[in-house]
């Protein structure tokens, strides 16, 4: 096993608690489009990062009865449309005004 011989680039040592390098930038390379003027550029840091449970809200969705739909403007066809793309394995978008209204029933 070569792991336990290969020596450790990263930290200064060889046994017991290894201290990290210290390192120094020499000079500064753009790599490319991506990382151009990136400082000239606001960061969105106001907006919160949501993340969803998509399983479970198509699970939930999948249980929404049509009379409780209607009663949140959520049409029947709509409402089939939407089952069966979940049924189906297709991507709901989360935006729409009709998953954003049953989503908000299941709150």
């Amino acid at each position: 096993m070569d792991y336990f011989d290969h020596p450790e680039s990263k930290y200064q040592g060889d046994i017991g608690l290894l201290k990290r390098r210290a390192i120094q930038a020499d000079e500064v390379i753009h790599i490319g489009k991506e990382a151009n003027n990136i400082d000239e550029h606001p960061l969105k840091t106001t907006e919160a990062q949501v993340f969803r449970d998509k399983q479970s809200i198509y699970n939930k969705i999948l249980l929404i009865r049509q009379s409780d739909a209607e009663k949140i403007g959520v049409g029947r066809s709509v409402l089939k449309y939407i089952k069966d793309g979940i049924r189906e394995g297709k991507k709901i978008n989360f935006e729409t005004r009709a998953v954003k209204r049953l989503l908000l029933r299941l709150e």
